[in-house]
């Protein structure tokens, strides 16, 4: 009878102890699991506003390169206004298109709204590519025009 009173007295206080072990080791391991979460949660936010920073840059930068085409243009029909009748139409056709392309990029900027990061990327290098060759286009208009 004393053997079975501590061995039931044992296993009461094993058990406890093992319980009391097992819950601990659960709570710890949902401690754990919600701070990962709170962290990876503080990840994302600041990645969103990383990339929200990046595309208002990216918007920003490209809007003055869109400006500074607008007033190139603009010089390129102060100097048609010099040229003479059949010179000046072909001119004025490559001008308007430059100004379409231009407004073009404008728009498709302004309407652009950023979903997923690859998605950025491709914009980004597509339009970048765009603007860059409209660039070229302005900046070569005259000695385009001469050949």
């Amino acid at each position: 009878m004393k053997q079975t009173k501590l061995l039931l007295t044992s296993l009461l206080i094993a058990a406890t102890a093992l319980f009391s072990t097992s819950c601990n080791s659960q709570e710890t391991k949902v401690k754990a699991e919600e701070e990962n979460l709170k962290q990876a949660k503080t990840n994302l936010t600041a990645a969103e506003n990383e990339f929200a920073v990046e595309v208002a840059k990216f918007k920003a930068e490209t809007n003055d390169k869109i400006k500074a085409n607008e007033n190139s243009i603009h010089a390129i029909k102060e100097k048609m206004k010099g040229e003479g009748g059949e010179v000046k139409a072909d001119f004025k056709q490559q001008v308007e298109t430059l100004e379409n392309r231009n407004n073009d990029l404008r728009k498709r900027l302004d309407a652009y709204k950023p979903v997923k990061m690859n998605d950025w990327q491709s914009f980004k290098s597509e339009f970048s590519h765009d603007l860059s060759d409209l660039g070229t286009s302005i900046k070569d208009f005259f000695v385009d025009s001469k050949k």
